[in-house]
């Protein structure tokens, strides 16, 4: 496979965009779009998708900022929202070539961290982000009370 092209989406890529977030993230459409939305109007985020020579979106990442990163000691975090890539791409370089961009645009903000999480039974993206440079550092498991139900 040819290096896929690296760009920055926009309004014009939102329905290819959404659809490969539905391969990634169980969610109903219109929080796609409002999620979308918010993604493209934000100076402190970053939507990159990966095309390939055909002109097929093979894959997706999304890069915020959060206050604080479970492991890192700078403030504010770029962080890893949402990165996908197509199961025909994988093991190809997609993966790492969106995050290298990511990086790119961390750097030019100053951010001097770049974190991201992963399900404890993802193990497949758990390998993947330790190759692509990421170090564990913990395990989490959340919980929730519902008050509504109280």
């Amino acid at each position: 496979m040819d290096a896929p092209q690296i760009v920055r989406l926009t309004r014009a890529d939102v329905e290819a965009w959404i659809a490969m977030r539905r391969q990634l993230l169980a969610m109903p459409e219109a929080e796609h779009k409002s999620e979308t939305d918010a993604w493209l109007t934000r100076p402190d985020r970053l939507a990159l998708g990966a095309r390939a020579a055909d002109g097929m979106w093979i894959g997706f990442i999304e890069v915020g900022t959060r206050d604080v990163a479970e492991g890192c000691d700078t403030s504010p975090v770029a962080y890893i929202e949402a990165l996908w890539v197509d199961a025909s791409a994988r093991r190809q370089g997609v993966a790492r070539r969106l995050v290298e961009a990511a990086v790119d645009w961390c750097g030019e903000r100053g951010y001097a961290e770049l974190a991201s999480d992963v399900e404890l039974e993802n193990t497949v993206s758990q390998r993947a982000h330790e190759g692509l440079g990421f170090e564990e550092t913990e395990r989490l498991v959340t919980y929730r009370m519902d008050l509504r139900k109280r």
